[in-house]
């Protein structure tokens, strides 16, 4: 799909992101001025706040990539590998991008793994992923604002 992008050229900026994940609105606004203004870095990072059972509790702990899904600069070395694993080819090694590269941290975002259903464990049939141990973690009580998309889609979130 890359290869057949006539977006995909050296200095622009792309991301993944999954469907069950929201920015931070401030978050929003700070990709926003470091992706279209003059920024030295190349990776931009946030800080995942995962939500397994509803709005009001949360792990920091789950996705500790800070980079995961969040914007990188396209460099002529950059790859992307199935795994969505942001590569710098090299002539004898390939790295992880943000091992390389320069990065600034411009916030939070939520991601929201709520167990509906079947939803849940088919989300983890492609590839190798495995479900995570929801048990395990930690959660702490959620005392902020959620993104302004979820609050005025999802009453529950909302309260």
């Amino acid at each position: 799909m890359i290869s057949l992008s006539q977006f995909w050229e050296e200095e622009r900026w792309f991301m993944t992101y999954d469907c069950d994940q929201f920015y931070q609105d401030c978050t929003i606004e700070n990709i926003q001025s470091e992706v279209n203004g003059d920024s030295e870095a190349e990776l931009l990072t946030a800080d995942e706040r995962t939500f397994f059972h509803g709005f009001k509790h949360y792990t920091d702990l789950y996705e500790v990539r800070k980079y995961n899904n969040m914007p990188h600069r396209i460099r002529s070395d950059t790859m992307i590998f199935p795994t969505r694993a942001v590569t710098a080819e090299g002539l004898f090694r390939t790295r992880y991008y943000a091992d390389v590269v320069p990065t600034k941290h411009v916030g939070t975002y939520h991601h929201y793994k709520f167990e509906f259903e079947d939803r849940f464990e088919q989300a983890y049939q492609v590839g190798n992923r495995k479900p995570p141990e929801v048990d395990q973690y930690d959660m702490q009580p959620f005392e902020g604002t959620h993104p302004s998309v979820i609050r005025n889609h999802i009453k529950s979130a909302a309260s």
